[in-house]
């Protein structure tokens, strides 16, 4: 697959959502946002101050350098050295005089049985890698963003439900403790209610603790507590798919976590084809100009020589290190094949079984459609 192929423009502005909202340039909460804070706020506020996906965007950052500090094997290296000092020798007319160089010295490579190049592609396989996990990494938050959102939805109705039914209770209970009272009912129903009130009054603590432990959760996702008044949210399943099938296909079309493995396998390949260019010789043009001041006999002489030519190193033995980096390169490609393998199978596993959720809900609701 071609770099820009894969870069669609749907792609593309998601990411460049997610680059404004590492910088606070957008998603700035207004005021009637945070009064009811609909699923898609939540969701951006979650992405754009949770830590995970800033760590997981501070990557992606990160392995664009990669590709420049390899391109940069393209390029020629200037390097200029200069010293002074004072000399001293046991052979020559005179055994003790000061010599000051100074030299520039440049380089260009001409071939290194394309180690630069295949360093390339596989720092470009690298930032692929980096982008999927960002929006996998983005993706996972959302979610969990919204399931937070949903809970403290639902615990916050439990509780209002808990609250009601004891009042109920509490009403109940002084209209027998007044019927006691008067001799009209028996002290046995006193009992009874009394036992019911104090379980309404039991549910009413246990759905406030769920409610806090859910509002925890939420301000550890989204970054802040849920404030009260929220709207209710609401979700269609218009887009769920009809077949299992269908819904798989979608999965692994839309998967970054899938695509990111696939761009894993390529990534070591290329370090592969990285590591067999140590069969090969490297033919580099250098050249330098250097100049010499030495005070010898109470002579000032300045020496200069200039020199530009191909120097060809070829390795002949180093001790099985170039075979062993490509065995190993091997095995790395067969390492990323099985983790593309066990990604598959995840997916797979996951949507069946959110799946078949989804469908026993639609039978158990006799009002879905």
């Amino acid at each position: 697959m071609a770099i820009s192929k894969q870069f669609t423009s749907k792609k593309l502005s998601a990411l460049l959502i997610l680059m404004f909202a590492a910088n606070g340039s957008i998603f700035d909460a207004q005021a009637e946002q945070t009064s009811v804070m609909p699923l898609h706020y939540v969701s951006d506020k979650a992405i754009s101050s949770n830590p995970e996906v800033q760590q997981a965007w501070h990557a992606f950052k990160a392995s664009m350098y990669g590709i420049d500090a390899a391109r940069s094997g393209y390029l020629p290296t200037v390097d200029v050295s200069a010293s002074a000092g004072y000399e001293k020798r046991n052979y020559g007319i005179e055994d003790e005089y000061n010599r000051n160089t100074a030299e520039l010295t440049l380089g260009q490579m001409l071939y290194d049985g394309f180690r630069t190049s295949n360093t390339v592609k596989r720092f470009e396989r690298i930032q692929l890698i980096r982008y999927f996990e960002l929006l996998d990494q983005a993706e996972k938050i959302a979610l969990q963003a919204s399931i937070a959102y949903l809970d403290v939805q639902k615990f916050t109705e439990l509780v209002e439900l808990a609250e009601n039914n004891l009042k109920e209770h509490e009403a109940v209970y002084q209209q027998i403790e007044q019927s006691v009272d008067a001799g009209v009912a028996r002290a046995a129903n006193l009992e009874q209610i009394n036992g019911r009130l104090s379980l309404a009054q039991s549910n009413v603590m246990t759905e406030y603790a769920n409610l806090h432990d859910v509002s925890a959760r939420y301000l550890r996702i989204v970054g802040e507590l849920p404030t009260k008044g929220t709207a209710k949210a609401r979700l269609s399943d218009d887009a769920i798919p009809i077949t299992i099938n269908q819904a798989l296909d979608i999965a692994y079309k839309s998967s970054p976590n899938f695509y990111a493995s696939l761009y894993n396998i390529e990534a070591q390949k290329a370090n592969a084809d990285s590591q067999r260019s140590a069969f090969h010789p490297n033919v580099d043009l250098s050249a330098r100009y250097g100049m010499q001041d030495r005070d010898e006999l109470g002579l000032n002489e300045t020496r200069s020589e200039a020199r530009v030519g191909i120097d060809i190193r070829y390795n002949l033995y180093n001790g099985g290190l170039d075979s062993a980096n490509l065995d190993q390169a091997y095995q790395e490609i067969n390492v990323a094949k099985y983790q593309r393998d066990q990604t598959c199978i995840e997916i797979r596993q996951n949507l069946q079984v959110a799946y078949n959720n989804v469908q026993v809900l639609q039978n158990k609701n006799p009002f879905s459609c």
